[in-house]
């Protein structure tokens, strides 16, 4: 219930089931109410170009249901027909093989609105700020198996006070490295006693192996290398701004709306003239914030880190993510001057949009603009004099996006303000992650085990929704209870206040900047002031006054 009022986004992912030797092609439909699997499609020796997957994906979209065909006349007499889905309103791919294809593929027979994940595009984000820093990674990694793998020396570090635990380096979702890296700073005073304890030098001179041996000799230089420590500090620090965001890219609950945002959230911190999260760090060592990367990691890390958010940036800012954050209504409502934000291009990414959700009705195309027009410029029920946008403010405030357009085309009788309220609620309610359709693969491996090889699918399927939804409640469950408990803000809003700090933070540096400009010049005027008094200089005889630069002879 509800999701023909608010449309859902449809996500798909596929996964290798080894148990049954096949590689399935999962598709979930996730709304703001809850997940639902949809298919699972059997895609064992088949290519996974942009036909097979448009294809699987519309019949996802047709298994759904209510679904209704839009026909529209061309000049040369002929008949174009696109179908249009009550129910789904966005499509999420990955990036690899024929996604982008599909997409373009279904949005030619489907009113949809198709885009590629952005939880993805963090983590490629991820990747890239970690390659100058591979070879430091995995001495990292062999630091953490090394303590872990052999039981004596593990013996003596877990015994220490205040030992957290540090995790081994293992496929995740997304930021691996960090979330490695960041165990092992947590338990950094620990590790250095580790190797300086009499225990563990005991145990290495009563090692036979010379290999061990020399492994234990290696990973002690390592860890007790301040270096070491810096650049892993270094790392985590930089790669925390991207994760920060991924957060809000990877929820459970409509984000499309807040990418833009994320997205935004990362550039700033990356600006000029530091990168903001390394300034942080207070003691570094060896470590220059202009080290040398190499020419292949192009010159300085702040220079490296801005060039690789660049490179991604077409991926975050698609037209649907633009067009959402465009209507979110925080960003134009918000009662505080600071929660606003001005999205550029918004306006031309919403007009696309709605020439792809409503092709083939001119009308309601136009109704959509002018109702834009009218939440932009505050006309109507959205002007600072009408008696609606006390509670239409209020839940802006909240982030209550949905509840702002139905309260808005509930109250409103034109056809304008109606139309831009039912488009603007598919944009704030759509996803721009596919973790459902992942999460769905995750569930499909646990079913497809060794003892259920002969486990027919359909049957595999029901349990697998049964399993999914039952996990989104007790999720939704948790979430809400540990919000009540805590008082937490929701981690857009958290976010928010992050940039708008950082904002203020910069213009505050510019600010000091320019003030010890004009203290400098003032001092300039004073000192020639003061020269203008003296008497003229007096030439030595055999020299000259020039103005140009002196030459051998003078």
């Amino acid at each position: 219930s509800g999701v023909l009022g608010s449309g859902g986004t449809l996500a798909s992912d596929g996964v290798k089931v080894s148990t049954r030797r096949a590689s399935m092609l999962n598709t979930s439909l996730v709304t703001p109410k809850g997940v639902l699997p949809v298919q699972s499609t059997d895609a064992t020796g088949k290519k996974k170009d942009g036909n097979f997957l448009s294809k699987d994906l519309a019949a996802g979209i047709e298994k759904l249901g209510f679904v209704t065909d839009i026909s529209r006349s061309k000049s040369d007499g002929s008949v174009v027909i696109k179908k249009s889905s009550s129910v789904v309103k966005v499509v999420i791919l990955d990036r690899g093989g024929g996604c982008e294809s599909a997409l373009r593929l279904l949005e030619e027979k489907f009113r949809v609105l198709g885009d590629t994940c952005k939880g993805h595009g963090a983590d490629l984000l991820i990747e890239d700020l970690a390659r100058p820093f591979k070879l430091h990674i995995k001495q990292c990694h062999e630091l953490i198996i090394f303590i872990i793998s052999h039981d004596a020396v593990y013996g003596i570090f877990s015994k220490y006070e205040g030992v957290r635990s540090l995790n081994l380096p293992a496929e995740t979702r997304f930021a691996t490295e960090v979330i490695c890296l960041r165990s092992l700073l947590g338990d950094k005073s620990q590790i250095k006693q580790l190797f300086v304890d009499k225990q563990f030098e005991d145990w290495c001179k009563a090692q036979k192996d010379a290999k061990i041996r020399t492994k234990a000799r290696k990973m002690k230089e390592f860890a007790l290398s301040d270096t070491s420590w810096h650049i892993t500090e270094v790392f985590v620090s930089l790669e925390s701004v991207v994760e920060t965001s991924l957060r809000i890219l990877d929820s459970n609950t409509p984000n499309l709306k807040d990418a833009a945002f994320a997205y935004c959230h990362i550039e700033t911190e990356m600006g000029d003239p530091l990168v903001s999260s390394l300034a942080k760090i207070s003691d570094w060592g060896d470590i220059d914030l202009n080290v040398d990367l190499g020419s292949e990691h192009q010159g300085s890390l702040q220079r490296f880190a801005k060039a690789m958010v660049q490179k991604r940036k077409p991926d975050f800012l698609s037209t649907p993510v633009i067009a959402a954050a465009a209507v979110n209504p925080i960003y134009t409502y918000a009662t505080l001057e600071k929660d606003r934000w001005a999205v550029v291009g918004g306006g031309a990414a919403f007009r696309t949009c709605v020439s792809k959700l409503l092709w083939g009705e001119d009308t309601k195309q136009a109704d959509a603009i002018a109702g834009w027009d009218r939440y932009c410029n505050k006309v109507g029920i959205y002007d600072e004099g009408s008696n609606h946008i006390g509670l239409l403010t209020t839940m802006a405030d909240r982030n209550d996006a949905v509840g702002f357009f139905r309260h808005a085309s509930d109250v409103s009788t034109l056809a304008a303000d109606k139309v831009f309220a039912q488009v603007a609620i598919w944009l704030v309610s759509g996803f721009a992650n596919q973790g459902a359709a992942e999460r769905h693969n995750k569930c499909m491996a646990d079913l497809h085990t060794r003892k259920r090889t002969r486990l027919d699918m359909a049957k595999a399927e029901a349990m697998i929704e049964v399993k999914m939804i039952t996990q989104y409640k007790l999720a939704v469950a948790r979430a809400s209870s540990r919000e009540q408990r805590n008082g937490d803000v929701s981690i857009a809003r958290d976010l928010r206040s992050i940039y708008v700090h950082t904002r203020a933070r910069a213009s505050e540096a510019r600010e000091l900047r320019l003030r010890a400009s004009a203290l400098q010049a003032q001092a300039r005027e004073e000192a020639e002031a003061a020269l203008e008094g003296e008497a003229p200089l007096l030439v030595p005889e055999g020299f000259e006054v020039v103005a140009a630069s002196p030459t051998e002879e003078q």
